[in-house]
Parts: structure tokens; C-alpha cells; sequence
């Protein structure tokens, strides 16, 4: 399987501490969903329209096409940096910014190449007795009813702006974003709902 660089790199910012050490890194899951967690919040990236792994380009230190693994597969955060850093930043041949993940011959890898210095990382050892935390458990995916709240990373950074410039105590602020959950309080026209945002 091919993952994004792009979904490794957001996956990283959710990454938990080395004291934890299956939380010290990203899961890639069979079906290619790369998550992480530090406990607190999880990251879970789905990718729509995913590369070929036929696509790939073969690099010296692999005998053989990477097959899809059967099971989740951990990167180390250390190791996950190392890959993106060893993708090409500017290439006309997209499929080159993503990692490819895989088994051949029993043996777990990540792969990245610009086709000149290709890194090719075993992860056997991360993922001997590793067992990342089943993420299904926290998701609704029960057909229970949501509120789903879209606010654009621009929004995200002024509101978390606003929240730390806010008294004197800065670590301690927060943003608190209040849903109204009555039907009265959604505008007649387009549905949508009006949320009050407060900073504590």
C-alpha cells in the first residue's frame, strides 16, 4: 500500500510520548487509514483515491513488490520523519511523495525514494508484540445521529489565537464551543446552526 506523506505529517502532530511507546509513532491500518493518538486526541486519515502500489517504483534493498500487510503496521515517529525527509519535495511524479508499506518475505517495511537515495526501513522490530489501540471503539459508526461541526484550519488557528491571548494564564486557556442542539435554534433557511464560542 501507498500512503500520503501528507497524512503521515498530520498524522505526527497527534503522535503520544516515548513513555508510551505504541503511542510513539503513526498506525497504518490493512486498509491503508493512517492514525495516531496520544490518548487525548486521535487522528485518522483516510484516503479517498489511493495509489497503486503496481505504481510504485522497485528500490534496491527490497527482493521483490511489497505485499499489502495483513495486520495494522506501527511507524516509530523517529523512523516515520526520516521517511517523509526522504521523499522528493518538488517531482512531477506524484506517486514518488507517498510511502509505500508492505511484507515481502515475511519481513515487515516502509519505503521512500526520489530515485536517487531510496530509504528502506524494517519494522519488525517496532511491531514485535505491538498492539495499537483499537480506534473503532471510539468512532460512531453506529448510524447514531451527529453533529458535525466544519471549521477551516485558518478559523481553527485565529480561535486558538484568540484563546491564548486571553488572560494572563495562556496554558491554561481553552476554547469551548457551544452547539445548540434545539431545532429552534437553526436558521429557517439554510439549516445551519449558530454556535457561541467561548474562551476559559
Amino acid at each position: 500500500m501507498i500512503i500520503r506523506r501528507e497524512a503521515v505529517k498530520a498524522a505526527l502532530h497527534a503522535c503520544g510520548k516515548a513513555t508510551r511507546y505504541v503511542l510513539d509513532g503513526i498506525h497504518v491500518t490493512p486498509e491503508g487509514v493512517v492514525e495516531a493518538t496520544d490518548g487525548t486526541i486521535l487522528v485518522r486519515v483516510v484516503d479517498k483515491y489511493p495509489y497503486a502500489p503496481a505504481d510504485y517504483p522497485q528500490v534496491p534493498g527490497v527482493a521483490s513488490a511489497l505485499e499489502p500487510p495483513s495486520s495494522g503496521t506501527i511507524i516509530p515517529t523517529e523512523l516515520a520523519q526520516k521517511l517523509i525527509a526522504a521523499t522528493p519535495k518538488r517531482t512531477p511524479i506524484s506517486i514518488l511523495t507517498g510511502i509505500s508499506v508492505g511484507v515481502v518475505d515475511g519481513h515487515r517495511y516502509a519505503v521512500a525514494t526520489d530515485l536517487q537515495a531510496p530509504l528502506v526501513v524494517c519494522l519488525d522490530t517496532a511491531n514485535e508484540n505491538a498492539r495499537f489501540p483499537a480506534t473503532d471503539k471510539v468512532m460512531v459508526t453506529d448510524g447514531r445521529e451527529v453533529i458535525k461541526l466544519l471549521l477551516s484550519a485558518a478559523m481553527l488557528t485565529r480561535l486558538a489565537t484568540m484563546a491564548r491571548d486571553v488572560g494572563a494564564a495562556k496554558s491554561a486557556n481553552a476554547v469551548c464551543l457551544e452547539i445548540p442542539t434545539d431545532p429552534t435554534h437553526r436558521d429557517a433557511t439554510t439549516g445551519q446552526v449558530r454556535v457561541q464560542v467561548r474562551f476559559t
